[in-house]
């Protein structure tokens, strides 16, 4: 049976995202725009499986969703909530229907978690399709698996440290009461263990990651890190790189809800243009370094790209990076952890702050 207690003991099983193959993309009509795309998949499936050698060379079993070479677009309703980000006005009972295309199965841990020995997943009916296999390697392992209706939908928003889960109030912006989400999710799945809810915004694991007892990478100095974390040291990424993102962001932002529309022609276009021909794409393979990294155990830890003092503050805690360059994260949005999900790591249930 699979087991995971802590995100920094030793990773033995790993899901591994999926997106679509370049030929997937043959709806576009507009050559250009259709080449692109073509070009963002092939380099995309290029990085996974980079990502995932890089795995394998210490020791890791992946497995990966399925996808179809062939676009299908089919009705589908979408949330208030996930549109209300994009400045949408909606009604409560108001749910739009657009004729779309299953998104890929790019970013796992969005619909994942194993806790413990239970597997548990937030897949919507649509989604089953792609993350079947996945169920069934579970199962097959005699892991229960359980389904979430929390809103709460998404591991990114939880940090497991052994007895400790912290939950990240960031999720306000995606639902207006994220504690009593959390609640919910506390009661189902994880009241014996020790539960605290952690006031930062956005997603838990794109703000900061624990690497190993006693030490955590953070994009940014917080005074809440010494009451949760008390006596860690805390490596801070120190670099601006990540603040010029924001222009690329809201741009993203404002076109992404219409990505996999059969009618968003106009937003593939632009997103592909502003991505590989203004110069996003390059700025972030050269510059941005975050804090969405896997660790591979308590010395190894796999990141998308270089930074000079992160690098040698690793270094002095005896933990050696490894680069794993995701060239279209900021396009698509998820990095090396969002990407991921691990399943099965050596090591028990431990208090890390007795």
């Amino acid at each position: 049976m699979f087991k995971r207690h802590c995100m920094f003991q030793p990773l033995r099983n790993c899901i591994v995202g999926r997106s679509y193959s370049p030929e997937f993309y043959n709806f576009i009509e507009d050559i250009d725009t259709r080449s692109r795309w073509q070009r963002i998949a092939e380099e995309t499936e290029e990085d996974y499986q980079h990502l995932i050698n890089l795995l394998h060379t210490f020791g890791v079993e992946t497995i990966r969703p399925t996808v179809t070479d062939t676009a299908e677009f089919t009705e589908r309703k979408t949330s208030n909530a996930w549109f209300k980000q994009f400045g949408f006005q909606l009604g409560d009972t108001d749910y739009p229907v657009y004729n779309c295309v299953v998104p890929p199965p790019m970013e796992p841990r969005d619909w994942f978690m194993m806790l413990g020995e239970q597997f548990i997943h937030w897949l919507k009916p649509d989604q089953m399709s792609q993350y079947q296999n996945i169920l069934d390697y579970i199962a097959g392992q005699g892991n229960p698996i359980a389904h979430s209706n929390t809103v709460l939908n998404a591991e990114g928003w939880i940090t497991k440290v052994g007895q400790l889960i912290t939950y990240s109030l960031g999720g306000a912006q995606w639902f207006p009461q994220p504690t009593t989400e959390f609640d919910k999710f506390v009661k189902e799945f994880a009241s014996e263990y020790d539960n605290r809810y952690f006031d930062i915004q956005g997603f838990a694991d794109g703000v900061y990651r624990p690497l190993k007892p006693g030490v955590l990478l953070s994009l940014y100095e917080s005074p809440r890190y010494a009451s949760t974390f008390p006596g860690w040291d805390v490596i801070s990424v120190l670099n601006d790189s990540w603040s010029k993102m924001d222009k690329w962001l809201e741009y993203k932002a404002s076109r992404s809800y219409k990505m996999w529309n059969l009618d968003g022609d106009t937003e593939r276009k632009e997103l592909a243009y502003e991505w590989l021909d203004n110069g996003w794409q390059d700025y972030c393979s050269r510059n941005v370094f975050d804090a969405n990294i896997l660790s591979i155990d308590e010395k190894n830890v796999i990141v998308f790209n270089y930074n000079k003092h992160v690098f040698a503050e690793l270094k002095k805690h005896n933990i050696t990076p490894h680069i794993s360059h995701f060239r279209h994260r900021y396009f698509w949005g998820g990095g090396i952890h969002c990407i991921t999900s691990d399943i099965n790591r050596d090591g028990s249930l431990i208090n890390y702050f007795e």
